[in-house]
């Protein structure tokens, strides 16, 4: 799938870099909703032009990642599983993962893996959030948060989540650490993008580890992602 990454440069100056900030906020102003704490910001590039960061102007990149494998502890007791793509209207691929217990649909964006998880059993299937983890690029094991968590209590705990038979549910999972708050950002929340280092993460490859209770099995699901290219825009 291709990602619209950014990344930095020197090239304004501070006096510069408030203006723009200024600007930039007016206008995500008239996308985002009153009475919201925690708001995730769609960038539109062609609207906003350009976005600033404390450091300078960014460059517009796209990063394509696919998902490559998935492996499971302990190994699954059946050897059918399917991979599968989808081409979506604004640009976007959506990567499907499916076996004879479930089926999860992933989407990325710049800061978050987006997914649709669905019990194909006729038993509950358990989501235990948690433990679940993101392993980058760096080989650093990250602590993640699903939706629903407010990012001023983003330290608690989370609950799981328990599936009925073919029920599904659409969320993301977003690096603890990679969220920061930021009172100067309109959101009052900085979110770090995944990949940063442009042609430096091409080969590289990042882990989502997702524990799942299925039929009375503990089993952890670990999706395997890897950066194909990057590209200058």
């Amino acid at each position: 799938m291709d990602l619209i990454i950014f990344a930095q440069t020197n090239e304004l100056t501070i006096e510069k870099q408030a203006k723009m900030r200024g600007k930039t906020k007016k206008t995500v102003q008239a996308f985002a909703w009153p009475g919201w704490r925690t708001v995730v910001l769609v960038v539109f590039v062609i609207v906003l032009g350009v976005l600033m960061v404390a450091c300078g102007s960014l460059r517009v990149g796209i990063y394509k990642v696919r998902l490559q494998d998935v492996a499971c502890d302990p190994p699954a007791p059946f050897s059918d599983m399917m991979f599968s793509t989808a081409e979506q209207p604004d640009g976007t691929t959506w990567y499907t993962y499916e076996n004879a217990y479930l089926k999860v649909t992933w989407e990325l964006t710049n800061t978050r893996f987006g997914l649709v998880l669905q019990n194909k059993t006729t038993d509950s299937l358990v989501v235990f959030w948690e433990e679940a983890a993101y392993i980058n690029q760096n080989n650093d094991t990250l602590r993640v948060i699903h939706d629903g968590i407010d990012f001023f209590e983003k330290d608690r705990q989370q609950l799981p989540t328990v599936l009925k038979p073919l029920e599904s549910v659409s969320d993301f999972l977003i690096p603890e650490a990679n969220i920061h708050y930021d009172p100067d950002n309109f959101t009052l929340w900085r979110i770090n993008h995944l990949f940063y280092e442009g042609k430096k993460d091409i080969g590289l490859k990042v882990f989502i580890e997702l524990p799942l209770g299925i039929m009375g099995t503990y089993t952890k699901y670990r999706f395997i992602f890897l950066v194909e290219d990057w590209n200058r825009t």
